[in-house]
């Protein structure tokens, strides 16, 4: 069995693994421990997203990130994260004082609902926005399906990979389509959550076993178009897949 490993914010491509995305969904429990509606994309990459949200969760944990996190989340730290009485006495004490507490109130206010409005788009391509797509499947529609009780599936793939999952050519889940973003969400009973995410997207006439593509209200400015696919007869049965591309 491999060691356990430190990670290390990398140029691309990123650290990744399955030990990030158990990691990644450490800080996302973490966050609803808290109240804070904030989702970490379990993505299995050490990327800007993944360290900054680790940063949150240590400043909330009354841990001096600066210093712990300085040559990166060793596994001990990992370990404070998941198990909090790991922690030092003081450390407790700082997550106790009056600055912890304002700044996971502070976290709750700025993610405490769920709005299109509430999204703000970085429109570059690449990792991590995808042309500001991502942020409003980040912001939005991977927290919206959470809340739901959907897992997080397939995101964005190599066209090696896209071609083993059985994936269109033309796939959102592209990593070679720099403004695209795609998410799967594993269930056999996804009509409603489809239904439902559309109609909170402010889409309307959404159908299943149709393959559609619905313009969106301009997201901070920007405008976006959505796919939302359920549906045995266009091979969707068994996941929700939503990709979104710039308008």
């Amino acid at each position: 069995m491999a060691e356990p490993r430190t990670f290390k914010l990398e140029p691309p491509p990123h650290m990744h693994g399955e030990d990030i995305g158990q990691f990644q969904r450490d800080l996302t429990g973490r966050f609803e421990s808290w109240g804070v509606h904030k989702i970490v994309a379990d993505d299995e990459v050490y990327g800007p997203a993944t360290r900054k949200a680790a940063q949150q969760v240590c400043k909330g944990l009354g841990i001096l990130h600066e210093v712990a996190m300085k040559n990166g989340v060793t596994p001990e730290l990992r370990i404070k994260i998941r198990h909090i009485d790991r922690r030092t006495p003081k450390e407790i004490d700082r997550s106790e004082s009056a600055s912890a507490k304002e700044f996971r109130a502070k976290l709750r206010e700025q993610f405490k609902g769920l709005a299109l409005a509430n999204v703000q788009v970085t429109s570059t391509a690449g990792k991590p926005h995808w042309g500001g797509s991502n942020d409003v499947m980040m912001g939005f529609v991977e927290p919206f399906m959470v809340k739901r009780g959907l897992p997080i599936g397939s995101g964005k793939r190599t066209p090696a990979e896209n071609d083993a999952a059985g994936g269109s050519k033309t796939s959102d889940h592209l990593t070679t389509r720099t403004t695209t973003a795609a998410r799967d969400f594993p269930t056999f009973q996804g009509e409603d959550d489809a239904r439902e995410l559309a109609k909170a997207m402010g889409i309307s006439g959404w159908l299943p076993n149709v393959k559609q593509t619905f313009s969106l209200s301009p997201v901070d400015g920007h405008k976006f178009k959505v796919q939302i696919l359920w549906g045995a007869a266009i091979d969707h049965g068994d996941h929700v897949h939503v990709g979104i591309s710039p308008a």
